[in-house]
């Protein structure tokens, strides 16, 4: 498998080491390109033919946001660019769609999260908030930590062994301990077992709020019970 390379550009330092980190996760060897400003991009994208993802923070001091993701897409077409922001308003994401980008991460995601998005995007896939494509209006408090409980979830499903998605989805089907037994011809033991594996997993106490995720999941993407 080739080398991966990745171009992370932040003019915090922080920010570029805690990407740095999260690389050796993806299982595959990688090269962190780093820049603190859009000339030192472009310049490591003019030296590098094989650039092959691109974390842009999209709040550069002295930057104008659209012009330099523009700029990116002009010089490197077909790489991917992931954009950090701490904006999570909608019209900057539907801004960033229309220019190209393949994903859109808050810098309040966890290393899950964050994780679980570079992994798609590298994938060919497009990662965008999906409250902020459908919701035009502001966010509260409360949708903006059930919105945060939803990505980890979505984040963690490849962590899920294939009993605990079954689980999972029997959970967003309202079904209870119980029923989930009878269902799957365990006994209740193991499946209140499952539930705490699959609630830390999900770093998810409340039920109620499992069942509401899983439902949605299941709505989104078609997650069954098998």
């Amino acid at each position: 498998m080739e080398k991966l390379h990745i171009l992370v550009v932040d003019d915090h330092w922080i920010a570029r080491a805690a990407i740095g980190s999260l690389v050796p996760l993806l299982g595959r060897e990688t090269e962190l390109l780093e820049a603190d400003s859009p000339g030192q991009a472009m310049t490591i994208l003019t030296v590098y033919d094989d650039v092959d993802l691109i974390i842009l923070d999209l709040n550069l001091p002295g930057a104008v946001p659209w012009d330099m993701i523009a700029d990116i897409r002009k010089l490197k077409p077909s790489t991917p660019v992931l954009i950090m922001s701490v904006s999570e308003d909608r019209e900057s994401v539907l801004e960033c769609l229309k220019l190209g980008v393949s994903g859109y991460l808050p810098k309040t995601a966890s290393p899950e999260h964050i994780l679980a998005t570079i992994r798609r995007v590298l994938d060919g896939e497009v990662a965008l908030p999906h409250r902020l494509l459908v919701n035009a209006e502001p966010a509260t408090p409360d949708a903006l930590k059930a919105d945060s409980s939803f990505s980890r979830a979505q984040a963690s499903l490849d962590l899920l062994t294939p009993r605990q998605r079954e689980i999972f989805a029997l959970v967003g089907q309202n079904k209870t301990n119980a029923e989930i037994s009878a269902a799957l011809g365990v006994s209740i033991n193991t499946v209140r077992a499952h539930m705490q594996s699959l609630s830390s997993r999900l770093d998810i106490r409340n039920r109620a709020e499992i069942a509401s995720i899983a439902a949605r999941l299941r709505q989104q993407s078609g997650i069954q019970a098998a």
